[in-house]
């Protein structure tokens, strides 16, 4: 078992036992008595594979969804760029909907194409599981990183 650190910048980290410092030319790990631990303690940074770009990091990371109350689902689905997308099934869809587009939470994915051109998706169900499940899908989408992504807290049943 290891420990892995994830570090952008020079530093030091440390705890009672030991601390490992980082800079730009080497990594030196002591113990808090000064002496290196048995082995090598000084690591030269040309060892270890360079660190990823700002531009790279930005792709590992992923977007995240907002949950919202009905009031401001109703508000913010006239704003231009914007969609809603009831993921209900048809039939729930045509009793009773708060309008907006009809995608069936199994049809997210392989419909997801209708989505790309708006840049807010309002995610909505019945008591907000399938509309939950659908923003994180949504959320997953890497071209979709700068997209701005709600849920309706509760669904049309809890804000009714």
């Amino acid at each position: 078992m290891g420990i892995y650190f994830f570090l952008c910048n020079e530093g030091e980290i440390g705890n009672r036992r030991s601390e490992i410092r980082i800079r730009k030319s080497e990594i030196k790990i002591q113990k808090s008595d000064g002496s290196e631990p048995a082995g090598r303690g000084r690591f030269p940074t040309s060892d270890f594979p360079p660190f990823p770009s700002d531009e790279s990091i930005q792709h590992m990371s992923r977007n995240s969804y907002q949950d919202i109350t009905l009031q401001e689902f109703r508000a913010m689905r006239s704003e231009a760029g914007a969609v809603a997308v009831d993921v209900r099934e048809p039939w729930e869809f045509e009793e009773f909907n708060e309008g907006g587009v009809n995608i069936p939470l199994s049809e997210i994915r392989q419909r997801r194409s209708l989505l790309e051109p708006f840049e807010t998706i309002l995610v909505i169900c019945s008591n907000g599981t399938r509309s939950r499940v659908a923003a994180m899908d949504y959320c997953r989408v890497p071209e979709w990183h700068s997209k701005r992504i709600f849920h309706l807290k509760g669904g049309i049943l809890e804000a009714e």
